[in-house]
């Protein structure tokens, strides 16, 4: 009778770490460091390498922010970190992004 409540405590670890929705902010503060990173190293705008790094951290921010609107998110400080300023408003990332892959 014990087996089931021992194994599921034991499991209990592995659930938590398997649920998308437990450390979306932690990825998210991995992106935006990524992100720092990049622009520290004061590379040429123009640099392809540059830009291929930052259209691939712009994809990671956009799958983020997909699995964020797929999770119902019930924390109201976390709620209000991702629907009050997040998603809301373009991040800086987003923003150049945007700017440079406009240029010719």
């Amino acid at each position: 009778m014990r087996k089931p409540a021992i194994l599921l405590l034991l499991l209990l670890p592995l659930l938590i770490a398997c649920d998308p929705c437990s450390n979306l902010r932690e990825q998210d503060e991995k992106i935006s460091a990524q992100f720092q990173q990049l622009q520290s190293k004061n590379m040429d705008e123009s640099n392809i390498r540059y830009l291929n790094k930052l259209r691939a951290l712009h994809e990671k921010e956009q799958e983020l922010f997909q699995q964020v609107r797929n999770c119902n998110i019930e924390d109201s400080i976390e709620y209000n970190y991702w629907y009050g300023q997040r998603l809301k408003f373009p991040s800086e990332l987003e923003q150049t992004y945007k700017r440079l892959s406009r240029r010719p």
